[in-house]
């Protein structure tokens, strides 16, 4: 078994995906999940809404052993307040039975990181995660800021664990994201703590990278990258956006216009790749093309047979017509199988 954390929204399907694990599986994992941006922003009244609904989903998740998770809210505007207090205040208490793991970074407002330090008699876990946005991370003088956040952690909680955050990977940006990481590295007493690194190769629009009615092979640049500070920290724990782009909440599409282009897709990791397919536009042909997906992918090699996993087994289903698929629902499936996958039999 491996040690790996999945990066995700906090959306139905996820938590569904994560719901239908395996008792062995749920034990080995500690989810990330992002608080997930609402198109036209959210009132203080569907925020606390959201965060009720999120609560009831994490009350259901502790109760099928999954004990420990992190809660962030990255993608939250900062603006959005709660009874005139910071947002996270309000996360911070509402989580307060459960075995949570707050986040705090550099790139926060200075009042966001202290919420969490106020509120530390509020975690049961006495964890804090210190989360690096790899891409912003570009002047000695945000190292130095790193360093003096870290110092403050130390003096309200006891264990600190460092996030080096990719987000998303491409050919263009992939060399600065490993300098940045390797600087961050060769501070004074980084590799003293706990570190995790996530990325995605997966944009927000899966267009940019592969045409309708097509297939293709794609090298997961989050491993290679995975690897190459595991040269440096071989203890590197790896997590990863599952199926998902990092960005996937932040597309915005036309609401009249998203039948005409929306297109049906899986994404299966195998190796150090995703094998990712494309329908046509679901408007003129249907969900029904899953099935021909589905069929494609169980005859490959890579696939990993009907029974290991919850969702390998509805992607068989579907395979042999006896299963539907929709654009809403295949997400769960697929976060599962890949999870399952990265815990499992996932090598380097």
């Amino acid at each position: 078994m491996n040690e790996y954390i999945p990066f995700l929204k906090t959306k139905t399907n996820e938590f569904s995906a994560l719901n239908k694990l395996s008792t062995e599986v749920k034990t080995n994992i500690v989810p990330f999940f992002d608080l997930h941006r609402k198109e036209d922003n959210y009132t203080e009244k569907t925020y606390k809404k959201l965060l009720l609904q999120i609560k009831q989903k994490i009350t259901k998740l502790t109760e099928e052993n999954i004990s420990y998770f992190y809660l962030d809210d990255f993608d939250i505007p900062n603006d959005l307040l709660l009874e005139n207090k910071i947002s996270y205040e309000t996360v911070i208490n509402l989580m307060v039975e459960f075995n949570f793991i707050p986040v705090i970074g550099i790139d926060r407002l200075p009042e966001r990181n202290e919420v969490v330090f106020k509120n530390n008699n509020l975690i049961k876990t006495k964890t804090v995660a210190i989360r690096i946005n790899l891409e912003e991370m570009k002047t000695k003088l945000e190292i130095s800021d790193l360093q003096e956040l870290i110092t403050k952690a130390k003096e309200y909680y006891a264990t600190i664990i460092i996030i080096l955050d990719a987000r998303l990977i491409t050919e263009k940006n992939y060399n600065i994201l490993l300098e940045n990481a390797k600087k961050i590295l060769k501070e004074k007493n980084i590799l003293d703590y706990k570190l995790i690194f996530t990325g995605s190769t997966i944009p927000a629009n899966i267009k940019d990278i592969i045409a309708s009615d097509s297939n293709l092979d794609l090298p997961r640049k989050e491993i290679s990258l995975y690897t190459e500070i595991t040269r440096i920290f071989p203890n590197t724990i790896l997590g990863d956006y599952t199926i998902i782009s990092p960005y996937y909440s932040d597309v915005k599409i036309n609401k009249q216009l998203i039948q005409n282009i929306m297109t049906p897709k899986i994404i299966y990791a195998y190796n150090n790749y995703f094998f990712i397919q494309r329908g046509k536009s679901i408007k003129q042909f249907g969900n029904k093309q899953y099935t021909y997906l589905c069929q494609n992918l169980i005859s490959r090699k890579n696939y990993r047979g009907k029974n290991y996993s919850f969702g390998d087994t509805i992607l068989y289903e579907c395979a042999k017509d006896k299963k539907k698929i929709i654009p809403g629902s295949a997400i769960q499936y697929e976060v599962n199988a890949h999870i399952t996958y990265m815990v499992q039999n996932f090598q380097i």
